[in-house]
């Protein structure tokens, strides 16, 4: 999802990407940790977090641009 970002989006900045990777992370941790019946497949999760990473990069690069 980061070389995705990196490459065809052109706004967003390192602080987006990194929070859209640690955003990537809590995600896909969070569902393998949390027990509910009907458990989606592995892969699942893996294309879950990287919609989240997608989502929350470049709003995050928005937010978090220093202001000149």
């Amino acid at each position: 999802c980061l070389f995705f970002t990196g490459i065809f989006m052109k706004r967003v900045n390192g602080f987006g990407a990194t929070c859209g990777l640690v955003a990537n992370y809590l995600v896909c941790f969070g569902l393998d940790l949390i027990p509910f019946a009907g458990k989606p497949h592995l892969l699942t999760f893996g294309f879950l977090g990287m919609v989240v990473c997608l989502v929350v990069a470049p709003i995050a690069s928005r937010f978090g641009r220093r202001k000149r």
